[in-house]
């Protein structure tokens, strides 16, 4: 009798954790709340002969890596339609050194154009409202909203979503109205105190 409930209880524990983590990973993260015209204090200027896209990660958060994979194949469907910008996060006294020796920067610097910025202690982040490492952000060239989200179907997930279809269509041109998709991906800011280093679902190597 023991054995049989010492088994139950393992089945139980095996299922919970199982549930844990398929509500983590189809789970999105927080969308913040973004300007929707562009935030005259940025540290960076917005291009006002073409869209202006932002990607806010953070650099070693393993779920933006399909983020950045996502990204590139909207981009390779309209190469010359925005100029795009990518700030990487740098938590506490991190330097930028730290920030290039994660995973996602390798695969920002294979994206064609794209200006990386360093955002010591999240500041641009959150001049943007973005709180979800993943967050994508497109503004047209009056400097108004067109999207904001993410462009995967969940967390590390490749393939098609709701948000890179989105994307990839204002790219191409059509700005007929603001798109709204969720971001999943690593939580950027702890409630309580500002840059986390991460919060959940990632390896000890991705947090050193």
């Amino acid at each position: 009798m023991g054995l049989k409930l010492g088994f139950v209880v393992w089945l139980l524990a095996v299922a919970l954790g199982l549930g844990v983590l398929v509500d983590y990973e189809s789970g999105p993260g927080s969308a913040g709340t973004v300007p929707t015209t562009w935030p005259v204090e940025s540290s960076f200027a917005r291009d006002d002969a073409t869209q202006t896209l932002i990607l806010v990660a953070h650099p070693r958060c393993p779920c933006t890596r399909a983020s950045v994979r996502e990204l590139a194949r909207a981009l390779a469907h309209a190469p010359d339609a925005a100029r795009v910008h990518a700030l990487l996060l740098l938590p506490g006294d991190r330097d930028e050194e730290w920030a290039r020796g994660g995973a996602i920067y390798p695969l920002l610097a294979e994206l064609p154009g794209v200006e990386v910025h360093f955002d010591r202690g999240g500041a641009q982040a959150r001049r943007f409202g973005a709180q979800t490492s993943g967050h994508v952000l497109l503004y047209d060239r009056r400097g108004r909203l067109s999207f904001s989200g993410g462009v995967t179907a969940s967390r590390g997930h490749e393939g098609d979503s709701r948000g890179g279809r989105a994307l990839r269509r204002l790219l191409e041109g059509d700005q007929s109205a603001l798109h709204v998709a969720p971001v999943f991906g690593c939580q950027l800011f702890a409630e309580e105190s500002g840059v986390a280093p991460l919060t959940s679902g990632t390896s000890s190597e991705e947090r050193t």
